[in-house]
């Protein structure tokens, strides 16, 4: 009763545009929300990719909290691409905040981050974009974008990422057979991972 409650807010602030919904890390609501196989991107299918590079930040306690600012930024591209913004596969669904929490809460315990409610110390990582397009006919590539805001005491900067199948760090080589909803799946995770990634690099420093 109380999932069905969430999912029907979610819908109506979807459509009014008025509500920015926020998480804090790490929540046990998101499982339980969208990984039953007939749910919203069941969890078995929808990977969850390591970063590309290893981090070791030995511990560190962290208050992380996801906001997503999709309706309210209402962006029609992201800046690291000239690709349109269609939002209209599933990851444009207002559950999938939940899916990008648990994937941030996934990446940072395996850098060695621990997400903890209890300590002041906090990062704000805004969700401002997140979509996979197919361009093309024939042969068409599938592109993962992601762009998310990311607050930390005094330091602030914008992350985005276009990946492409066939890229380097790229799930799919170009040549491999996916349908279309496992290929928005796989893009849209590796764009996710990369933009993390690439806060990852700069909190070496920043910690």
């Amino acid at each position: 009763m109380k999932s069905t409650l969430l999912i029907l807010l979610f819908l109506f602030f979807s459509i009014t545009g008025t509500y920015s919904q926020a998480i804090v890390l790490p929540t046990v609501l998101a499982g339980k929300m969208i990984k039953p196989d007939n749910g919203f991107l069941p969890g078995n299918k929808f990977p969850f990719y390591p970063t590309v590079n290893r981090f070791n930040f030995q511990g560190k306690k962290i208050r992380v909290e996801v906001l997503d600012e999709r309706i309210k930024r209402k962006l029609l591209y992201v800046n690291c691409s000239n690709l349109d913004l269609t939002n209209s596969s599933e990851l444009w669904n207002p559950l999938f905040i939940y899916r990008f929490g648990d994937y941030i809460d996934t990446v940072f315990h395996q850098s060695g981050i621990a997400t903890d409610t209890t300590v002041h110390d906090t990062l704000y990582i805004k969700l401002e974009a997140i979509d996979a397009r197919q361009l093309g006919s024939g042969n068409a590539k599938m592109h993962g974008l992601c762009q998310v805001s990311i607050q930390y005491k005094s330091f602030s900067k914008e992350y985005c990422d276009d990946i492409q199948e066939g890229d380097k760090n790229s799930p799919l080589s170009g040549d491999d057979f996916s349908t279309r909803k496992t290929a928005i799946r796989y893009l849209g995770s590796a764009a996710m991972r990369d933009v993390v990634e690439q806060f990852l690099t700069d909190f070496i420093i920043l910690k």
